[in-house]
């Protein structure tokens, strides 16, 4: 479908954006048409990487998590639904208030953490914040009579910003590092339409 708007000049905004939201929130919709993730946490583990996840069909998807916040308005910390003032167990650092991730993978055991890019790649300060949240939820629930949850974290780029922590450092810290140009070659296997194969082929190439 073309625009018919003079000043998209015959295109449609989503052949325009570079917004890692509009990538992912694409991603996102895919998982949730699925009857399970188990596919894509197969596909996942495929990739090579050492933290092997479990293969069932417990898993739930989320887009736009901002766990801290919406988890303690939602169950309560410290007394109140609020995370304002909140410091994380066992430190002095109060929560990352605003902390959200661009998609989250749900399990009984686990918290996978996916961070995306689409023009670009991370700052130090993004990749620390990654560091911080394995630290900070294991935090949150310690002494809650709940089970440990493994907190992993997931880079989705275009591969020119993955390949060089590849060569340093293998995956390093990160559970798995995935491309775009993976996901589009996989998506069709997850029912993707013909709108999000579009997509996810111009997350890998846009500038």
């Amino acid at each position: 479908m073309e625009s018919t708007l003079p000043y998209l000049h015959g295109r449609t905004w989503a052949s325009i954006t570079r917004e890692e939201r509009f990538f992912c929130a694409e991603l996102y919709f895919v998982l949730r048409r699925l009857p399970t993730l188990r596919p894509f946490i197969a596909w996942l583990n495929a990739q090579g990487n050492a933290q092997q996840l479990p293969e069932d069909d417990l898993w739930d998807v989320g887009y736009e998590v901002c766990f801290y916040r919406d988890h303690i308005h939602a169950f309560g910390f410290g007394g109140t639904t609020s995370i304002r003032d909140k410091v994380v167990p066992d430190t002095d650092l109060p929560f990352m208030v605003k902390r959200t991730y661009d998609l989250a993978l749900f399990h009984s055991g686990h918290l996978v953490i996916i961070e995306a890019k689409a023009q670009q790649g991370w700052g130090r300060k993004q990749l620390d914040s990654l560091d911080r949240d394995r630290k900070d939820v294991k935090a949150m629930f310690k002494g809650k009579g709940q089970p440990e949850i493994e907190v992993h974290a997931i880079l989705l780029a275009q591969e020119k910003h993955l390949a060089p922590m590849r060569d340093k450092q293998g995956v390093g810290s990160f559970t798995h590092l995935i491309s775009w140009n993976q996901v589009a070659e996989q998506a069709a296997a997850w029912g993707a339409d013909a709108h999000s194969l579009s997509a996810f082929s111009r997350a890998c190439v846009v500038t």
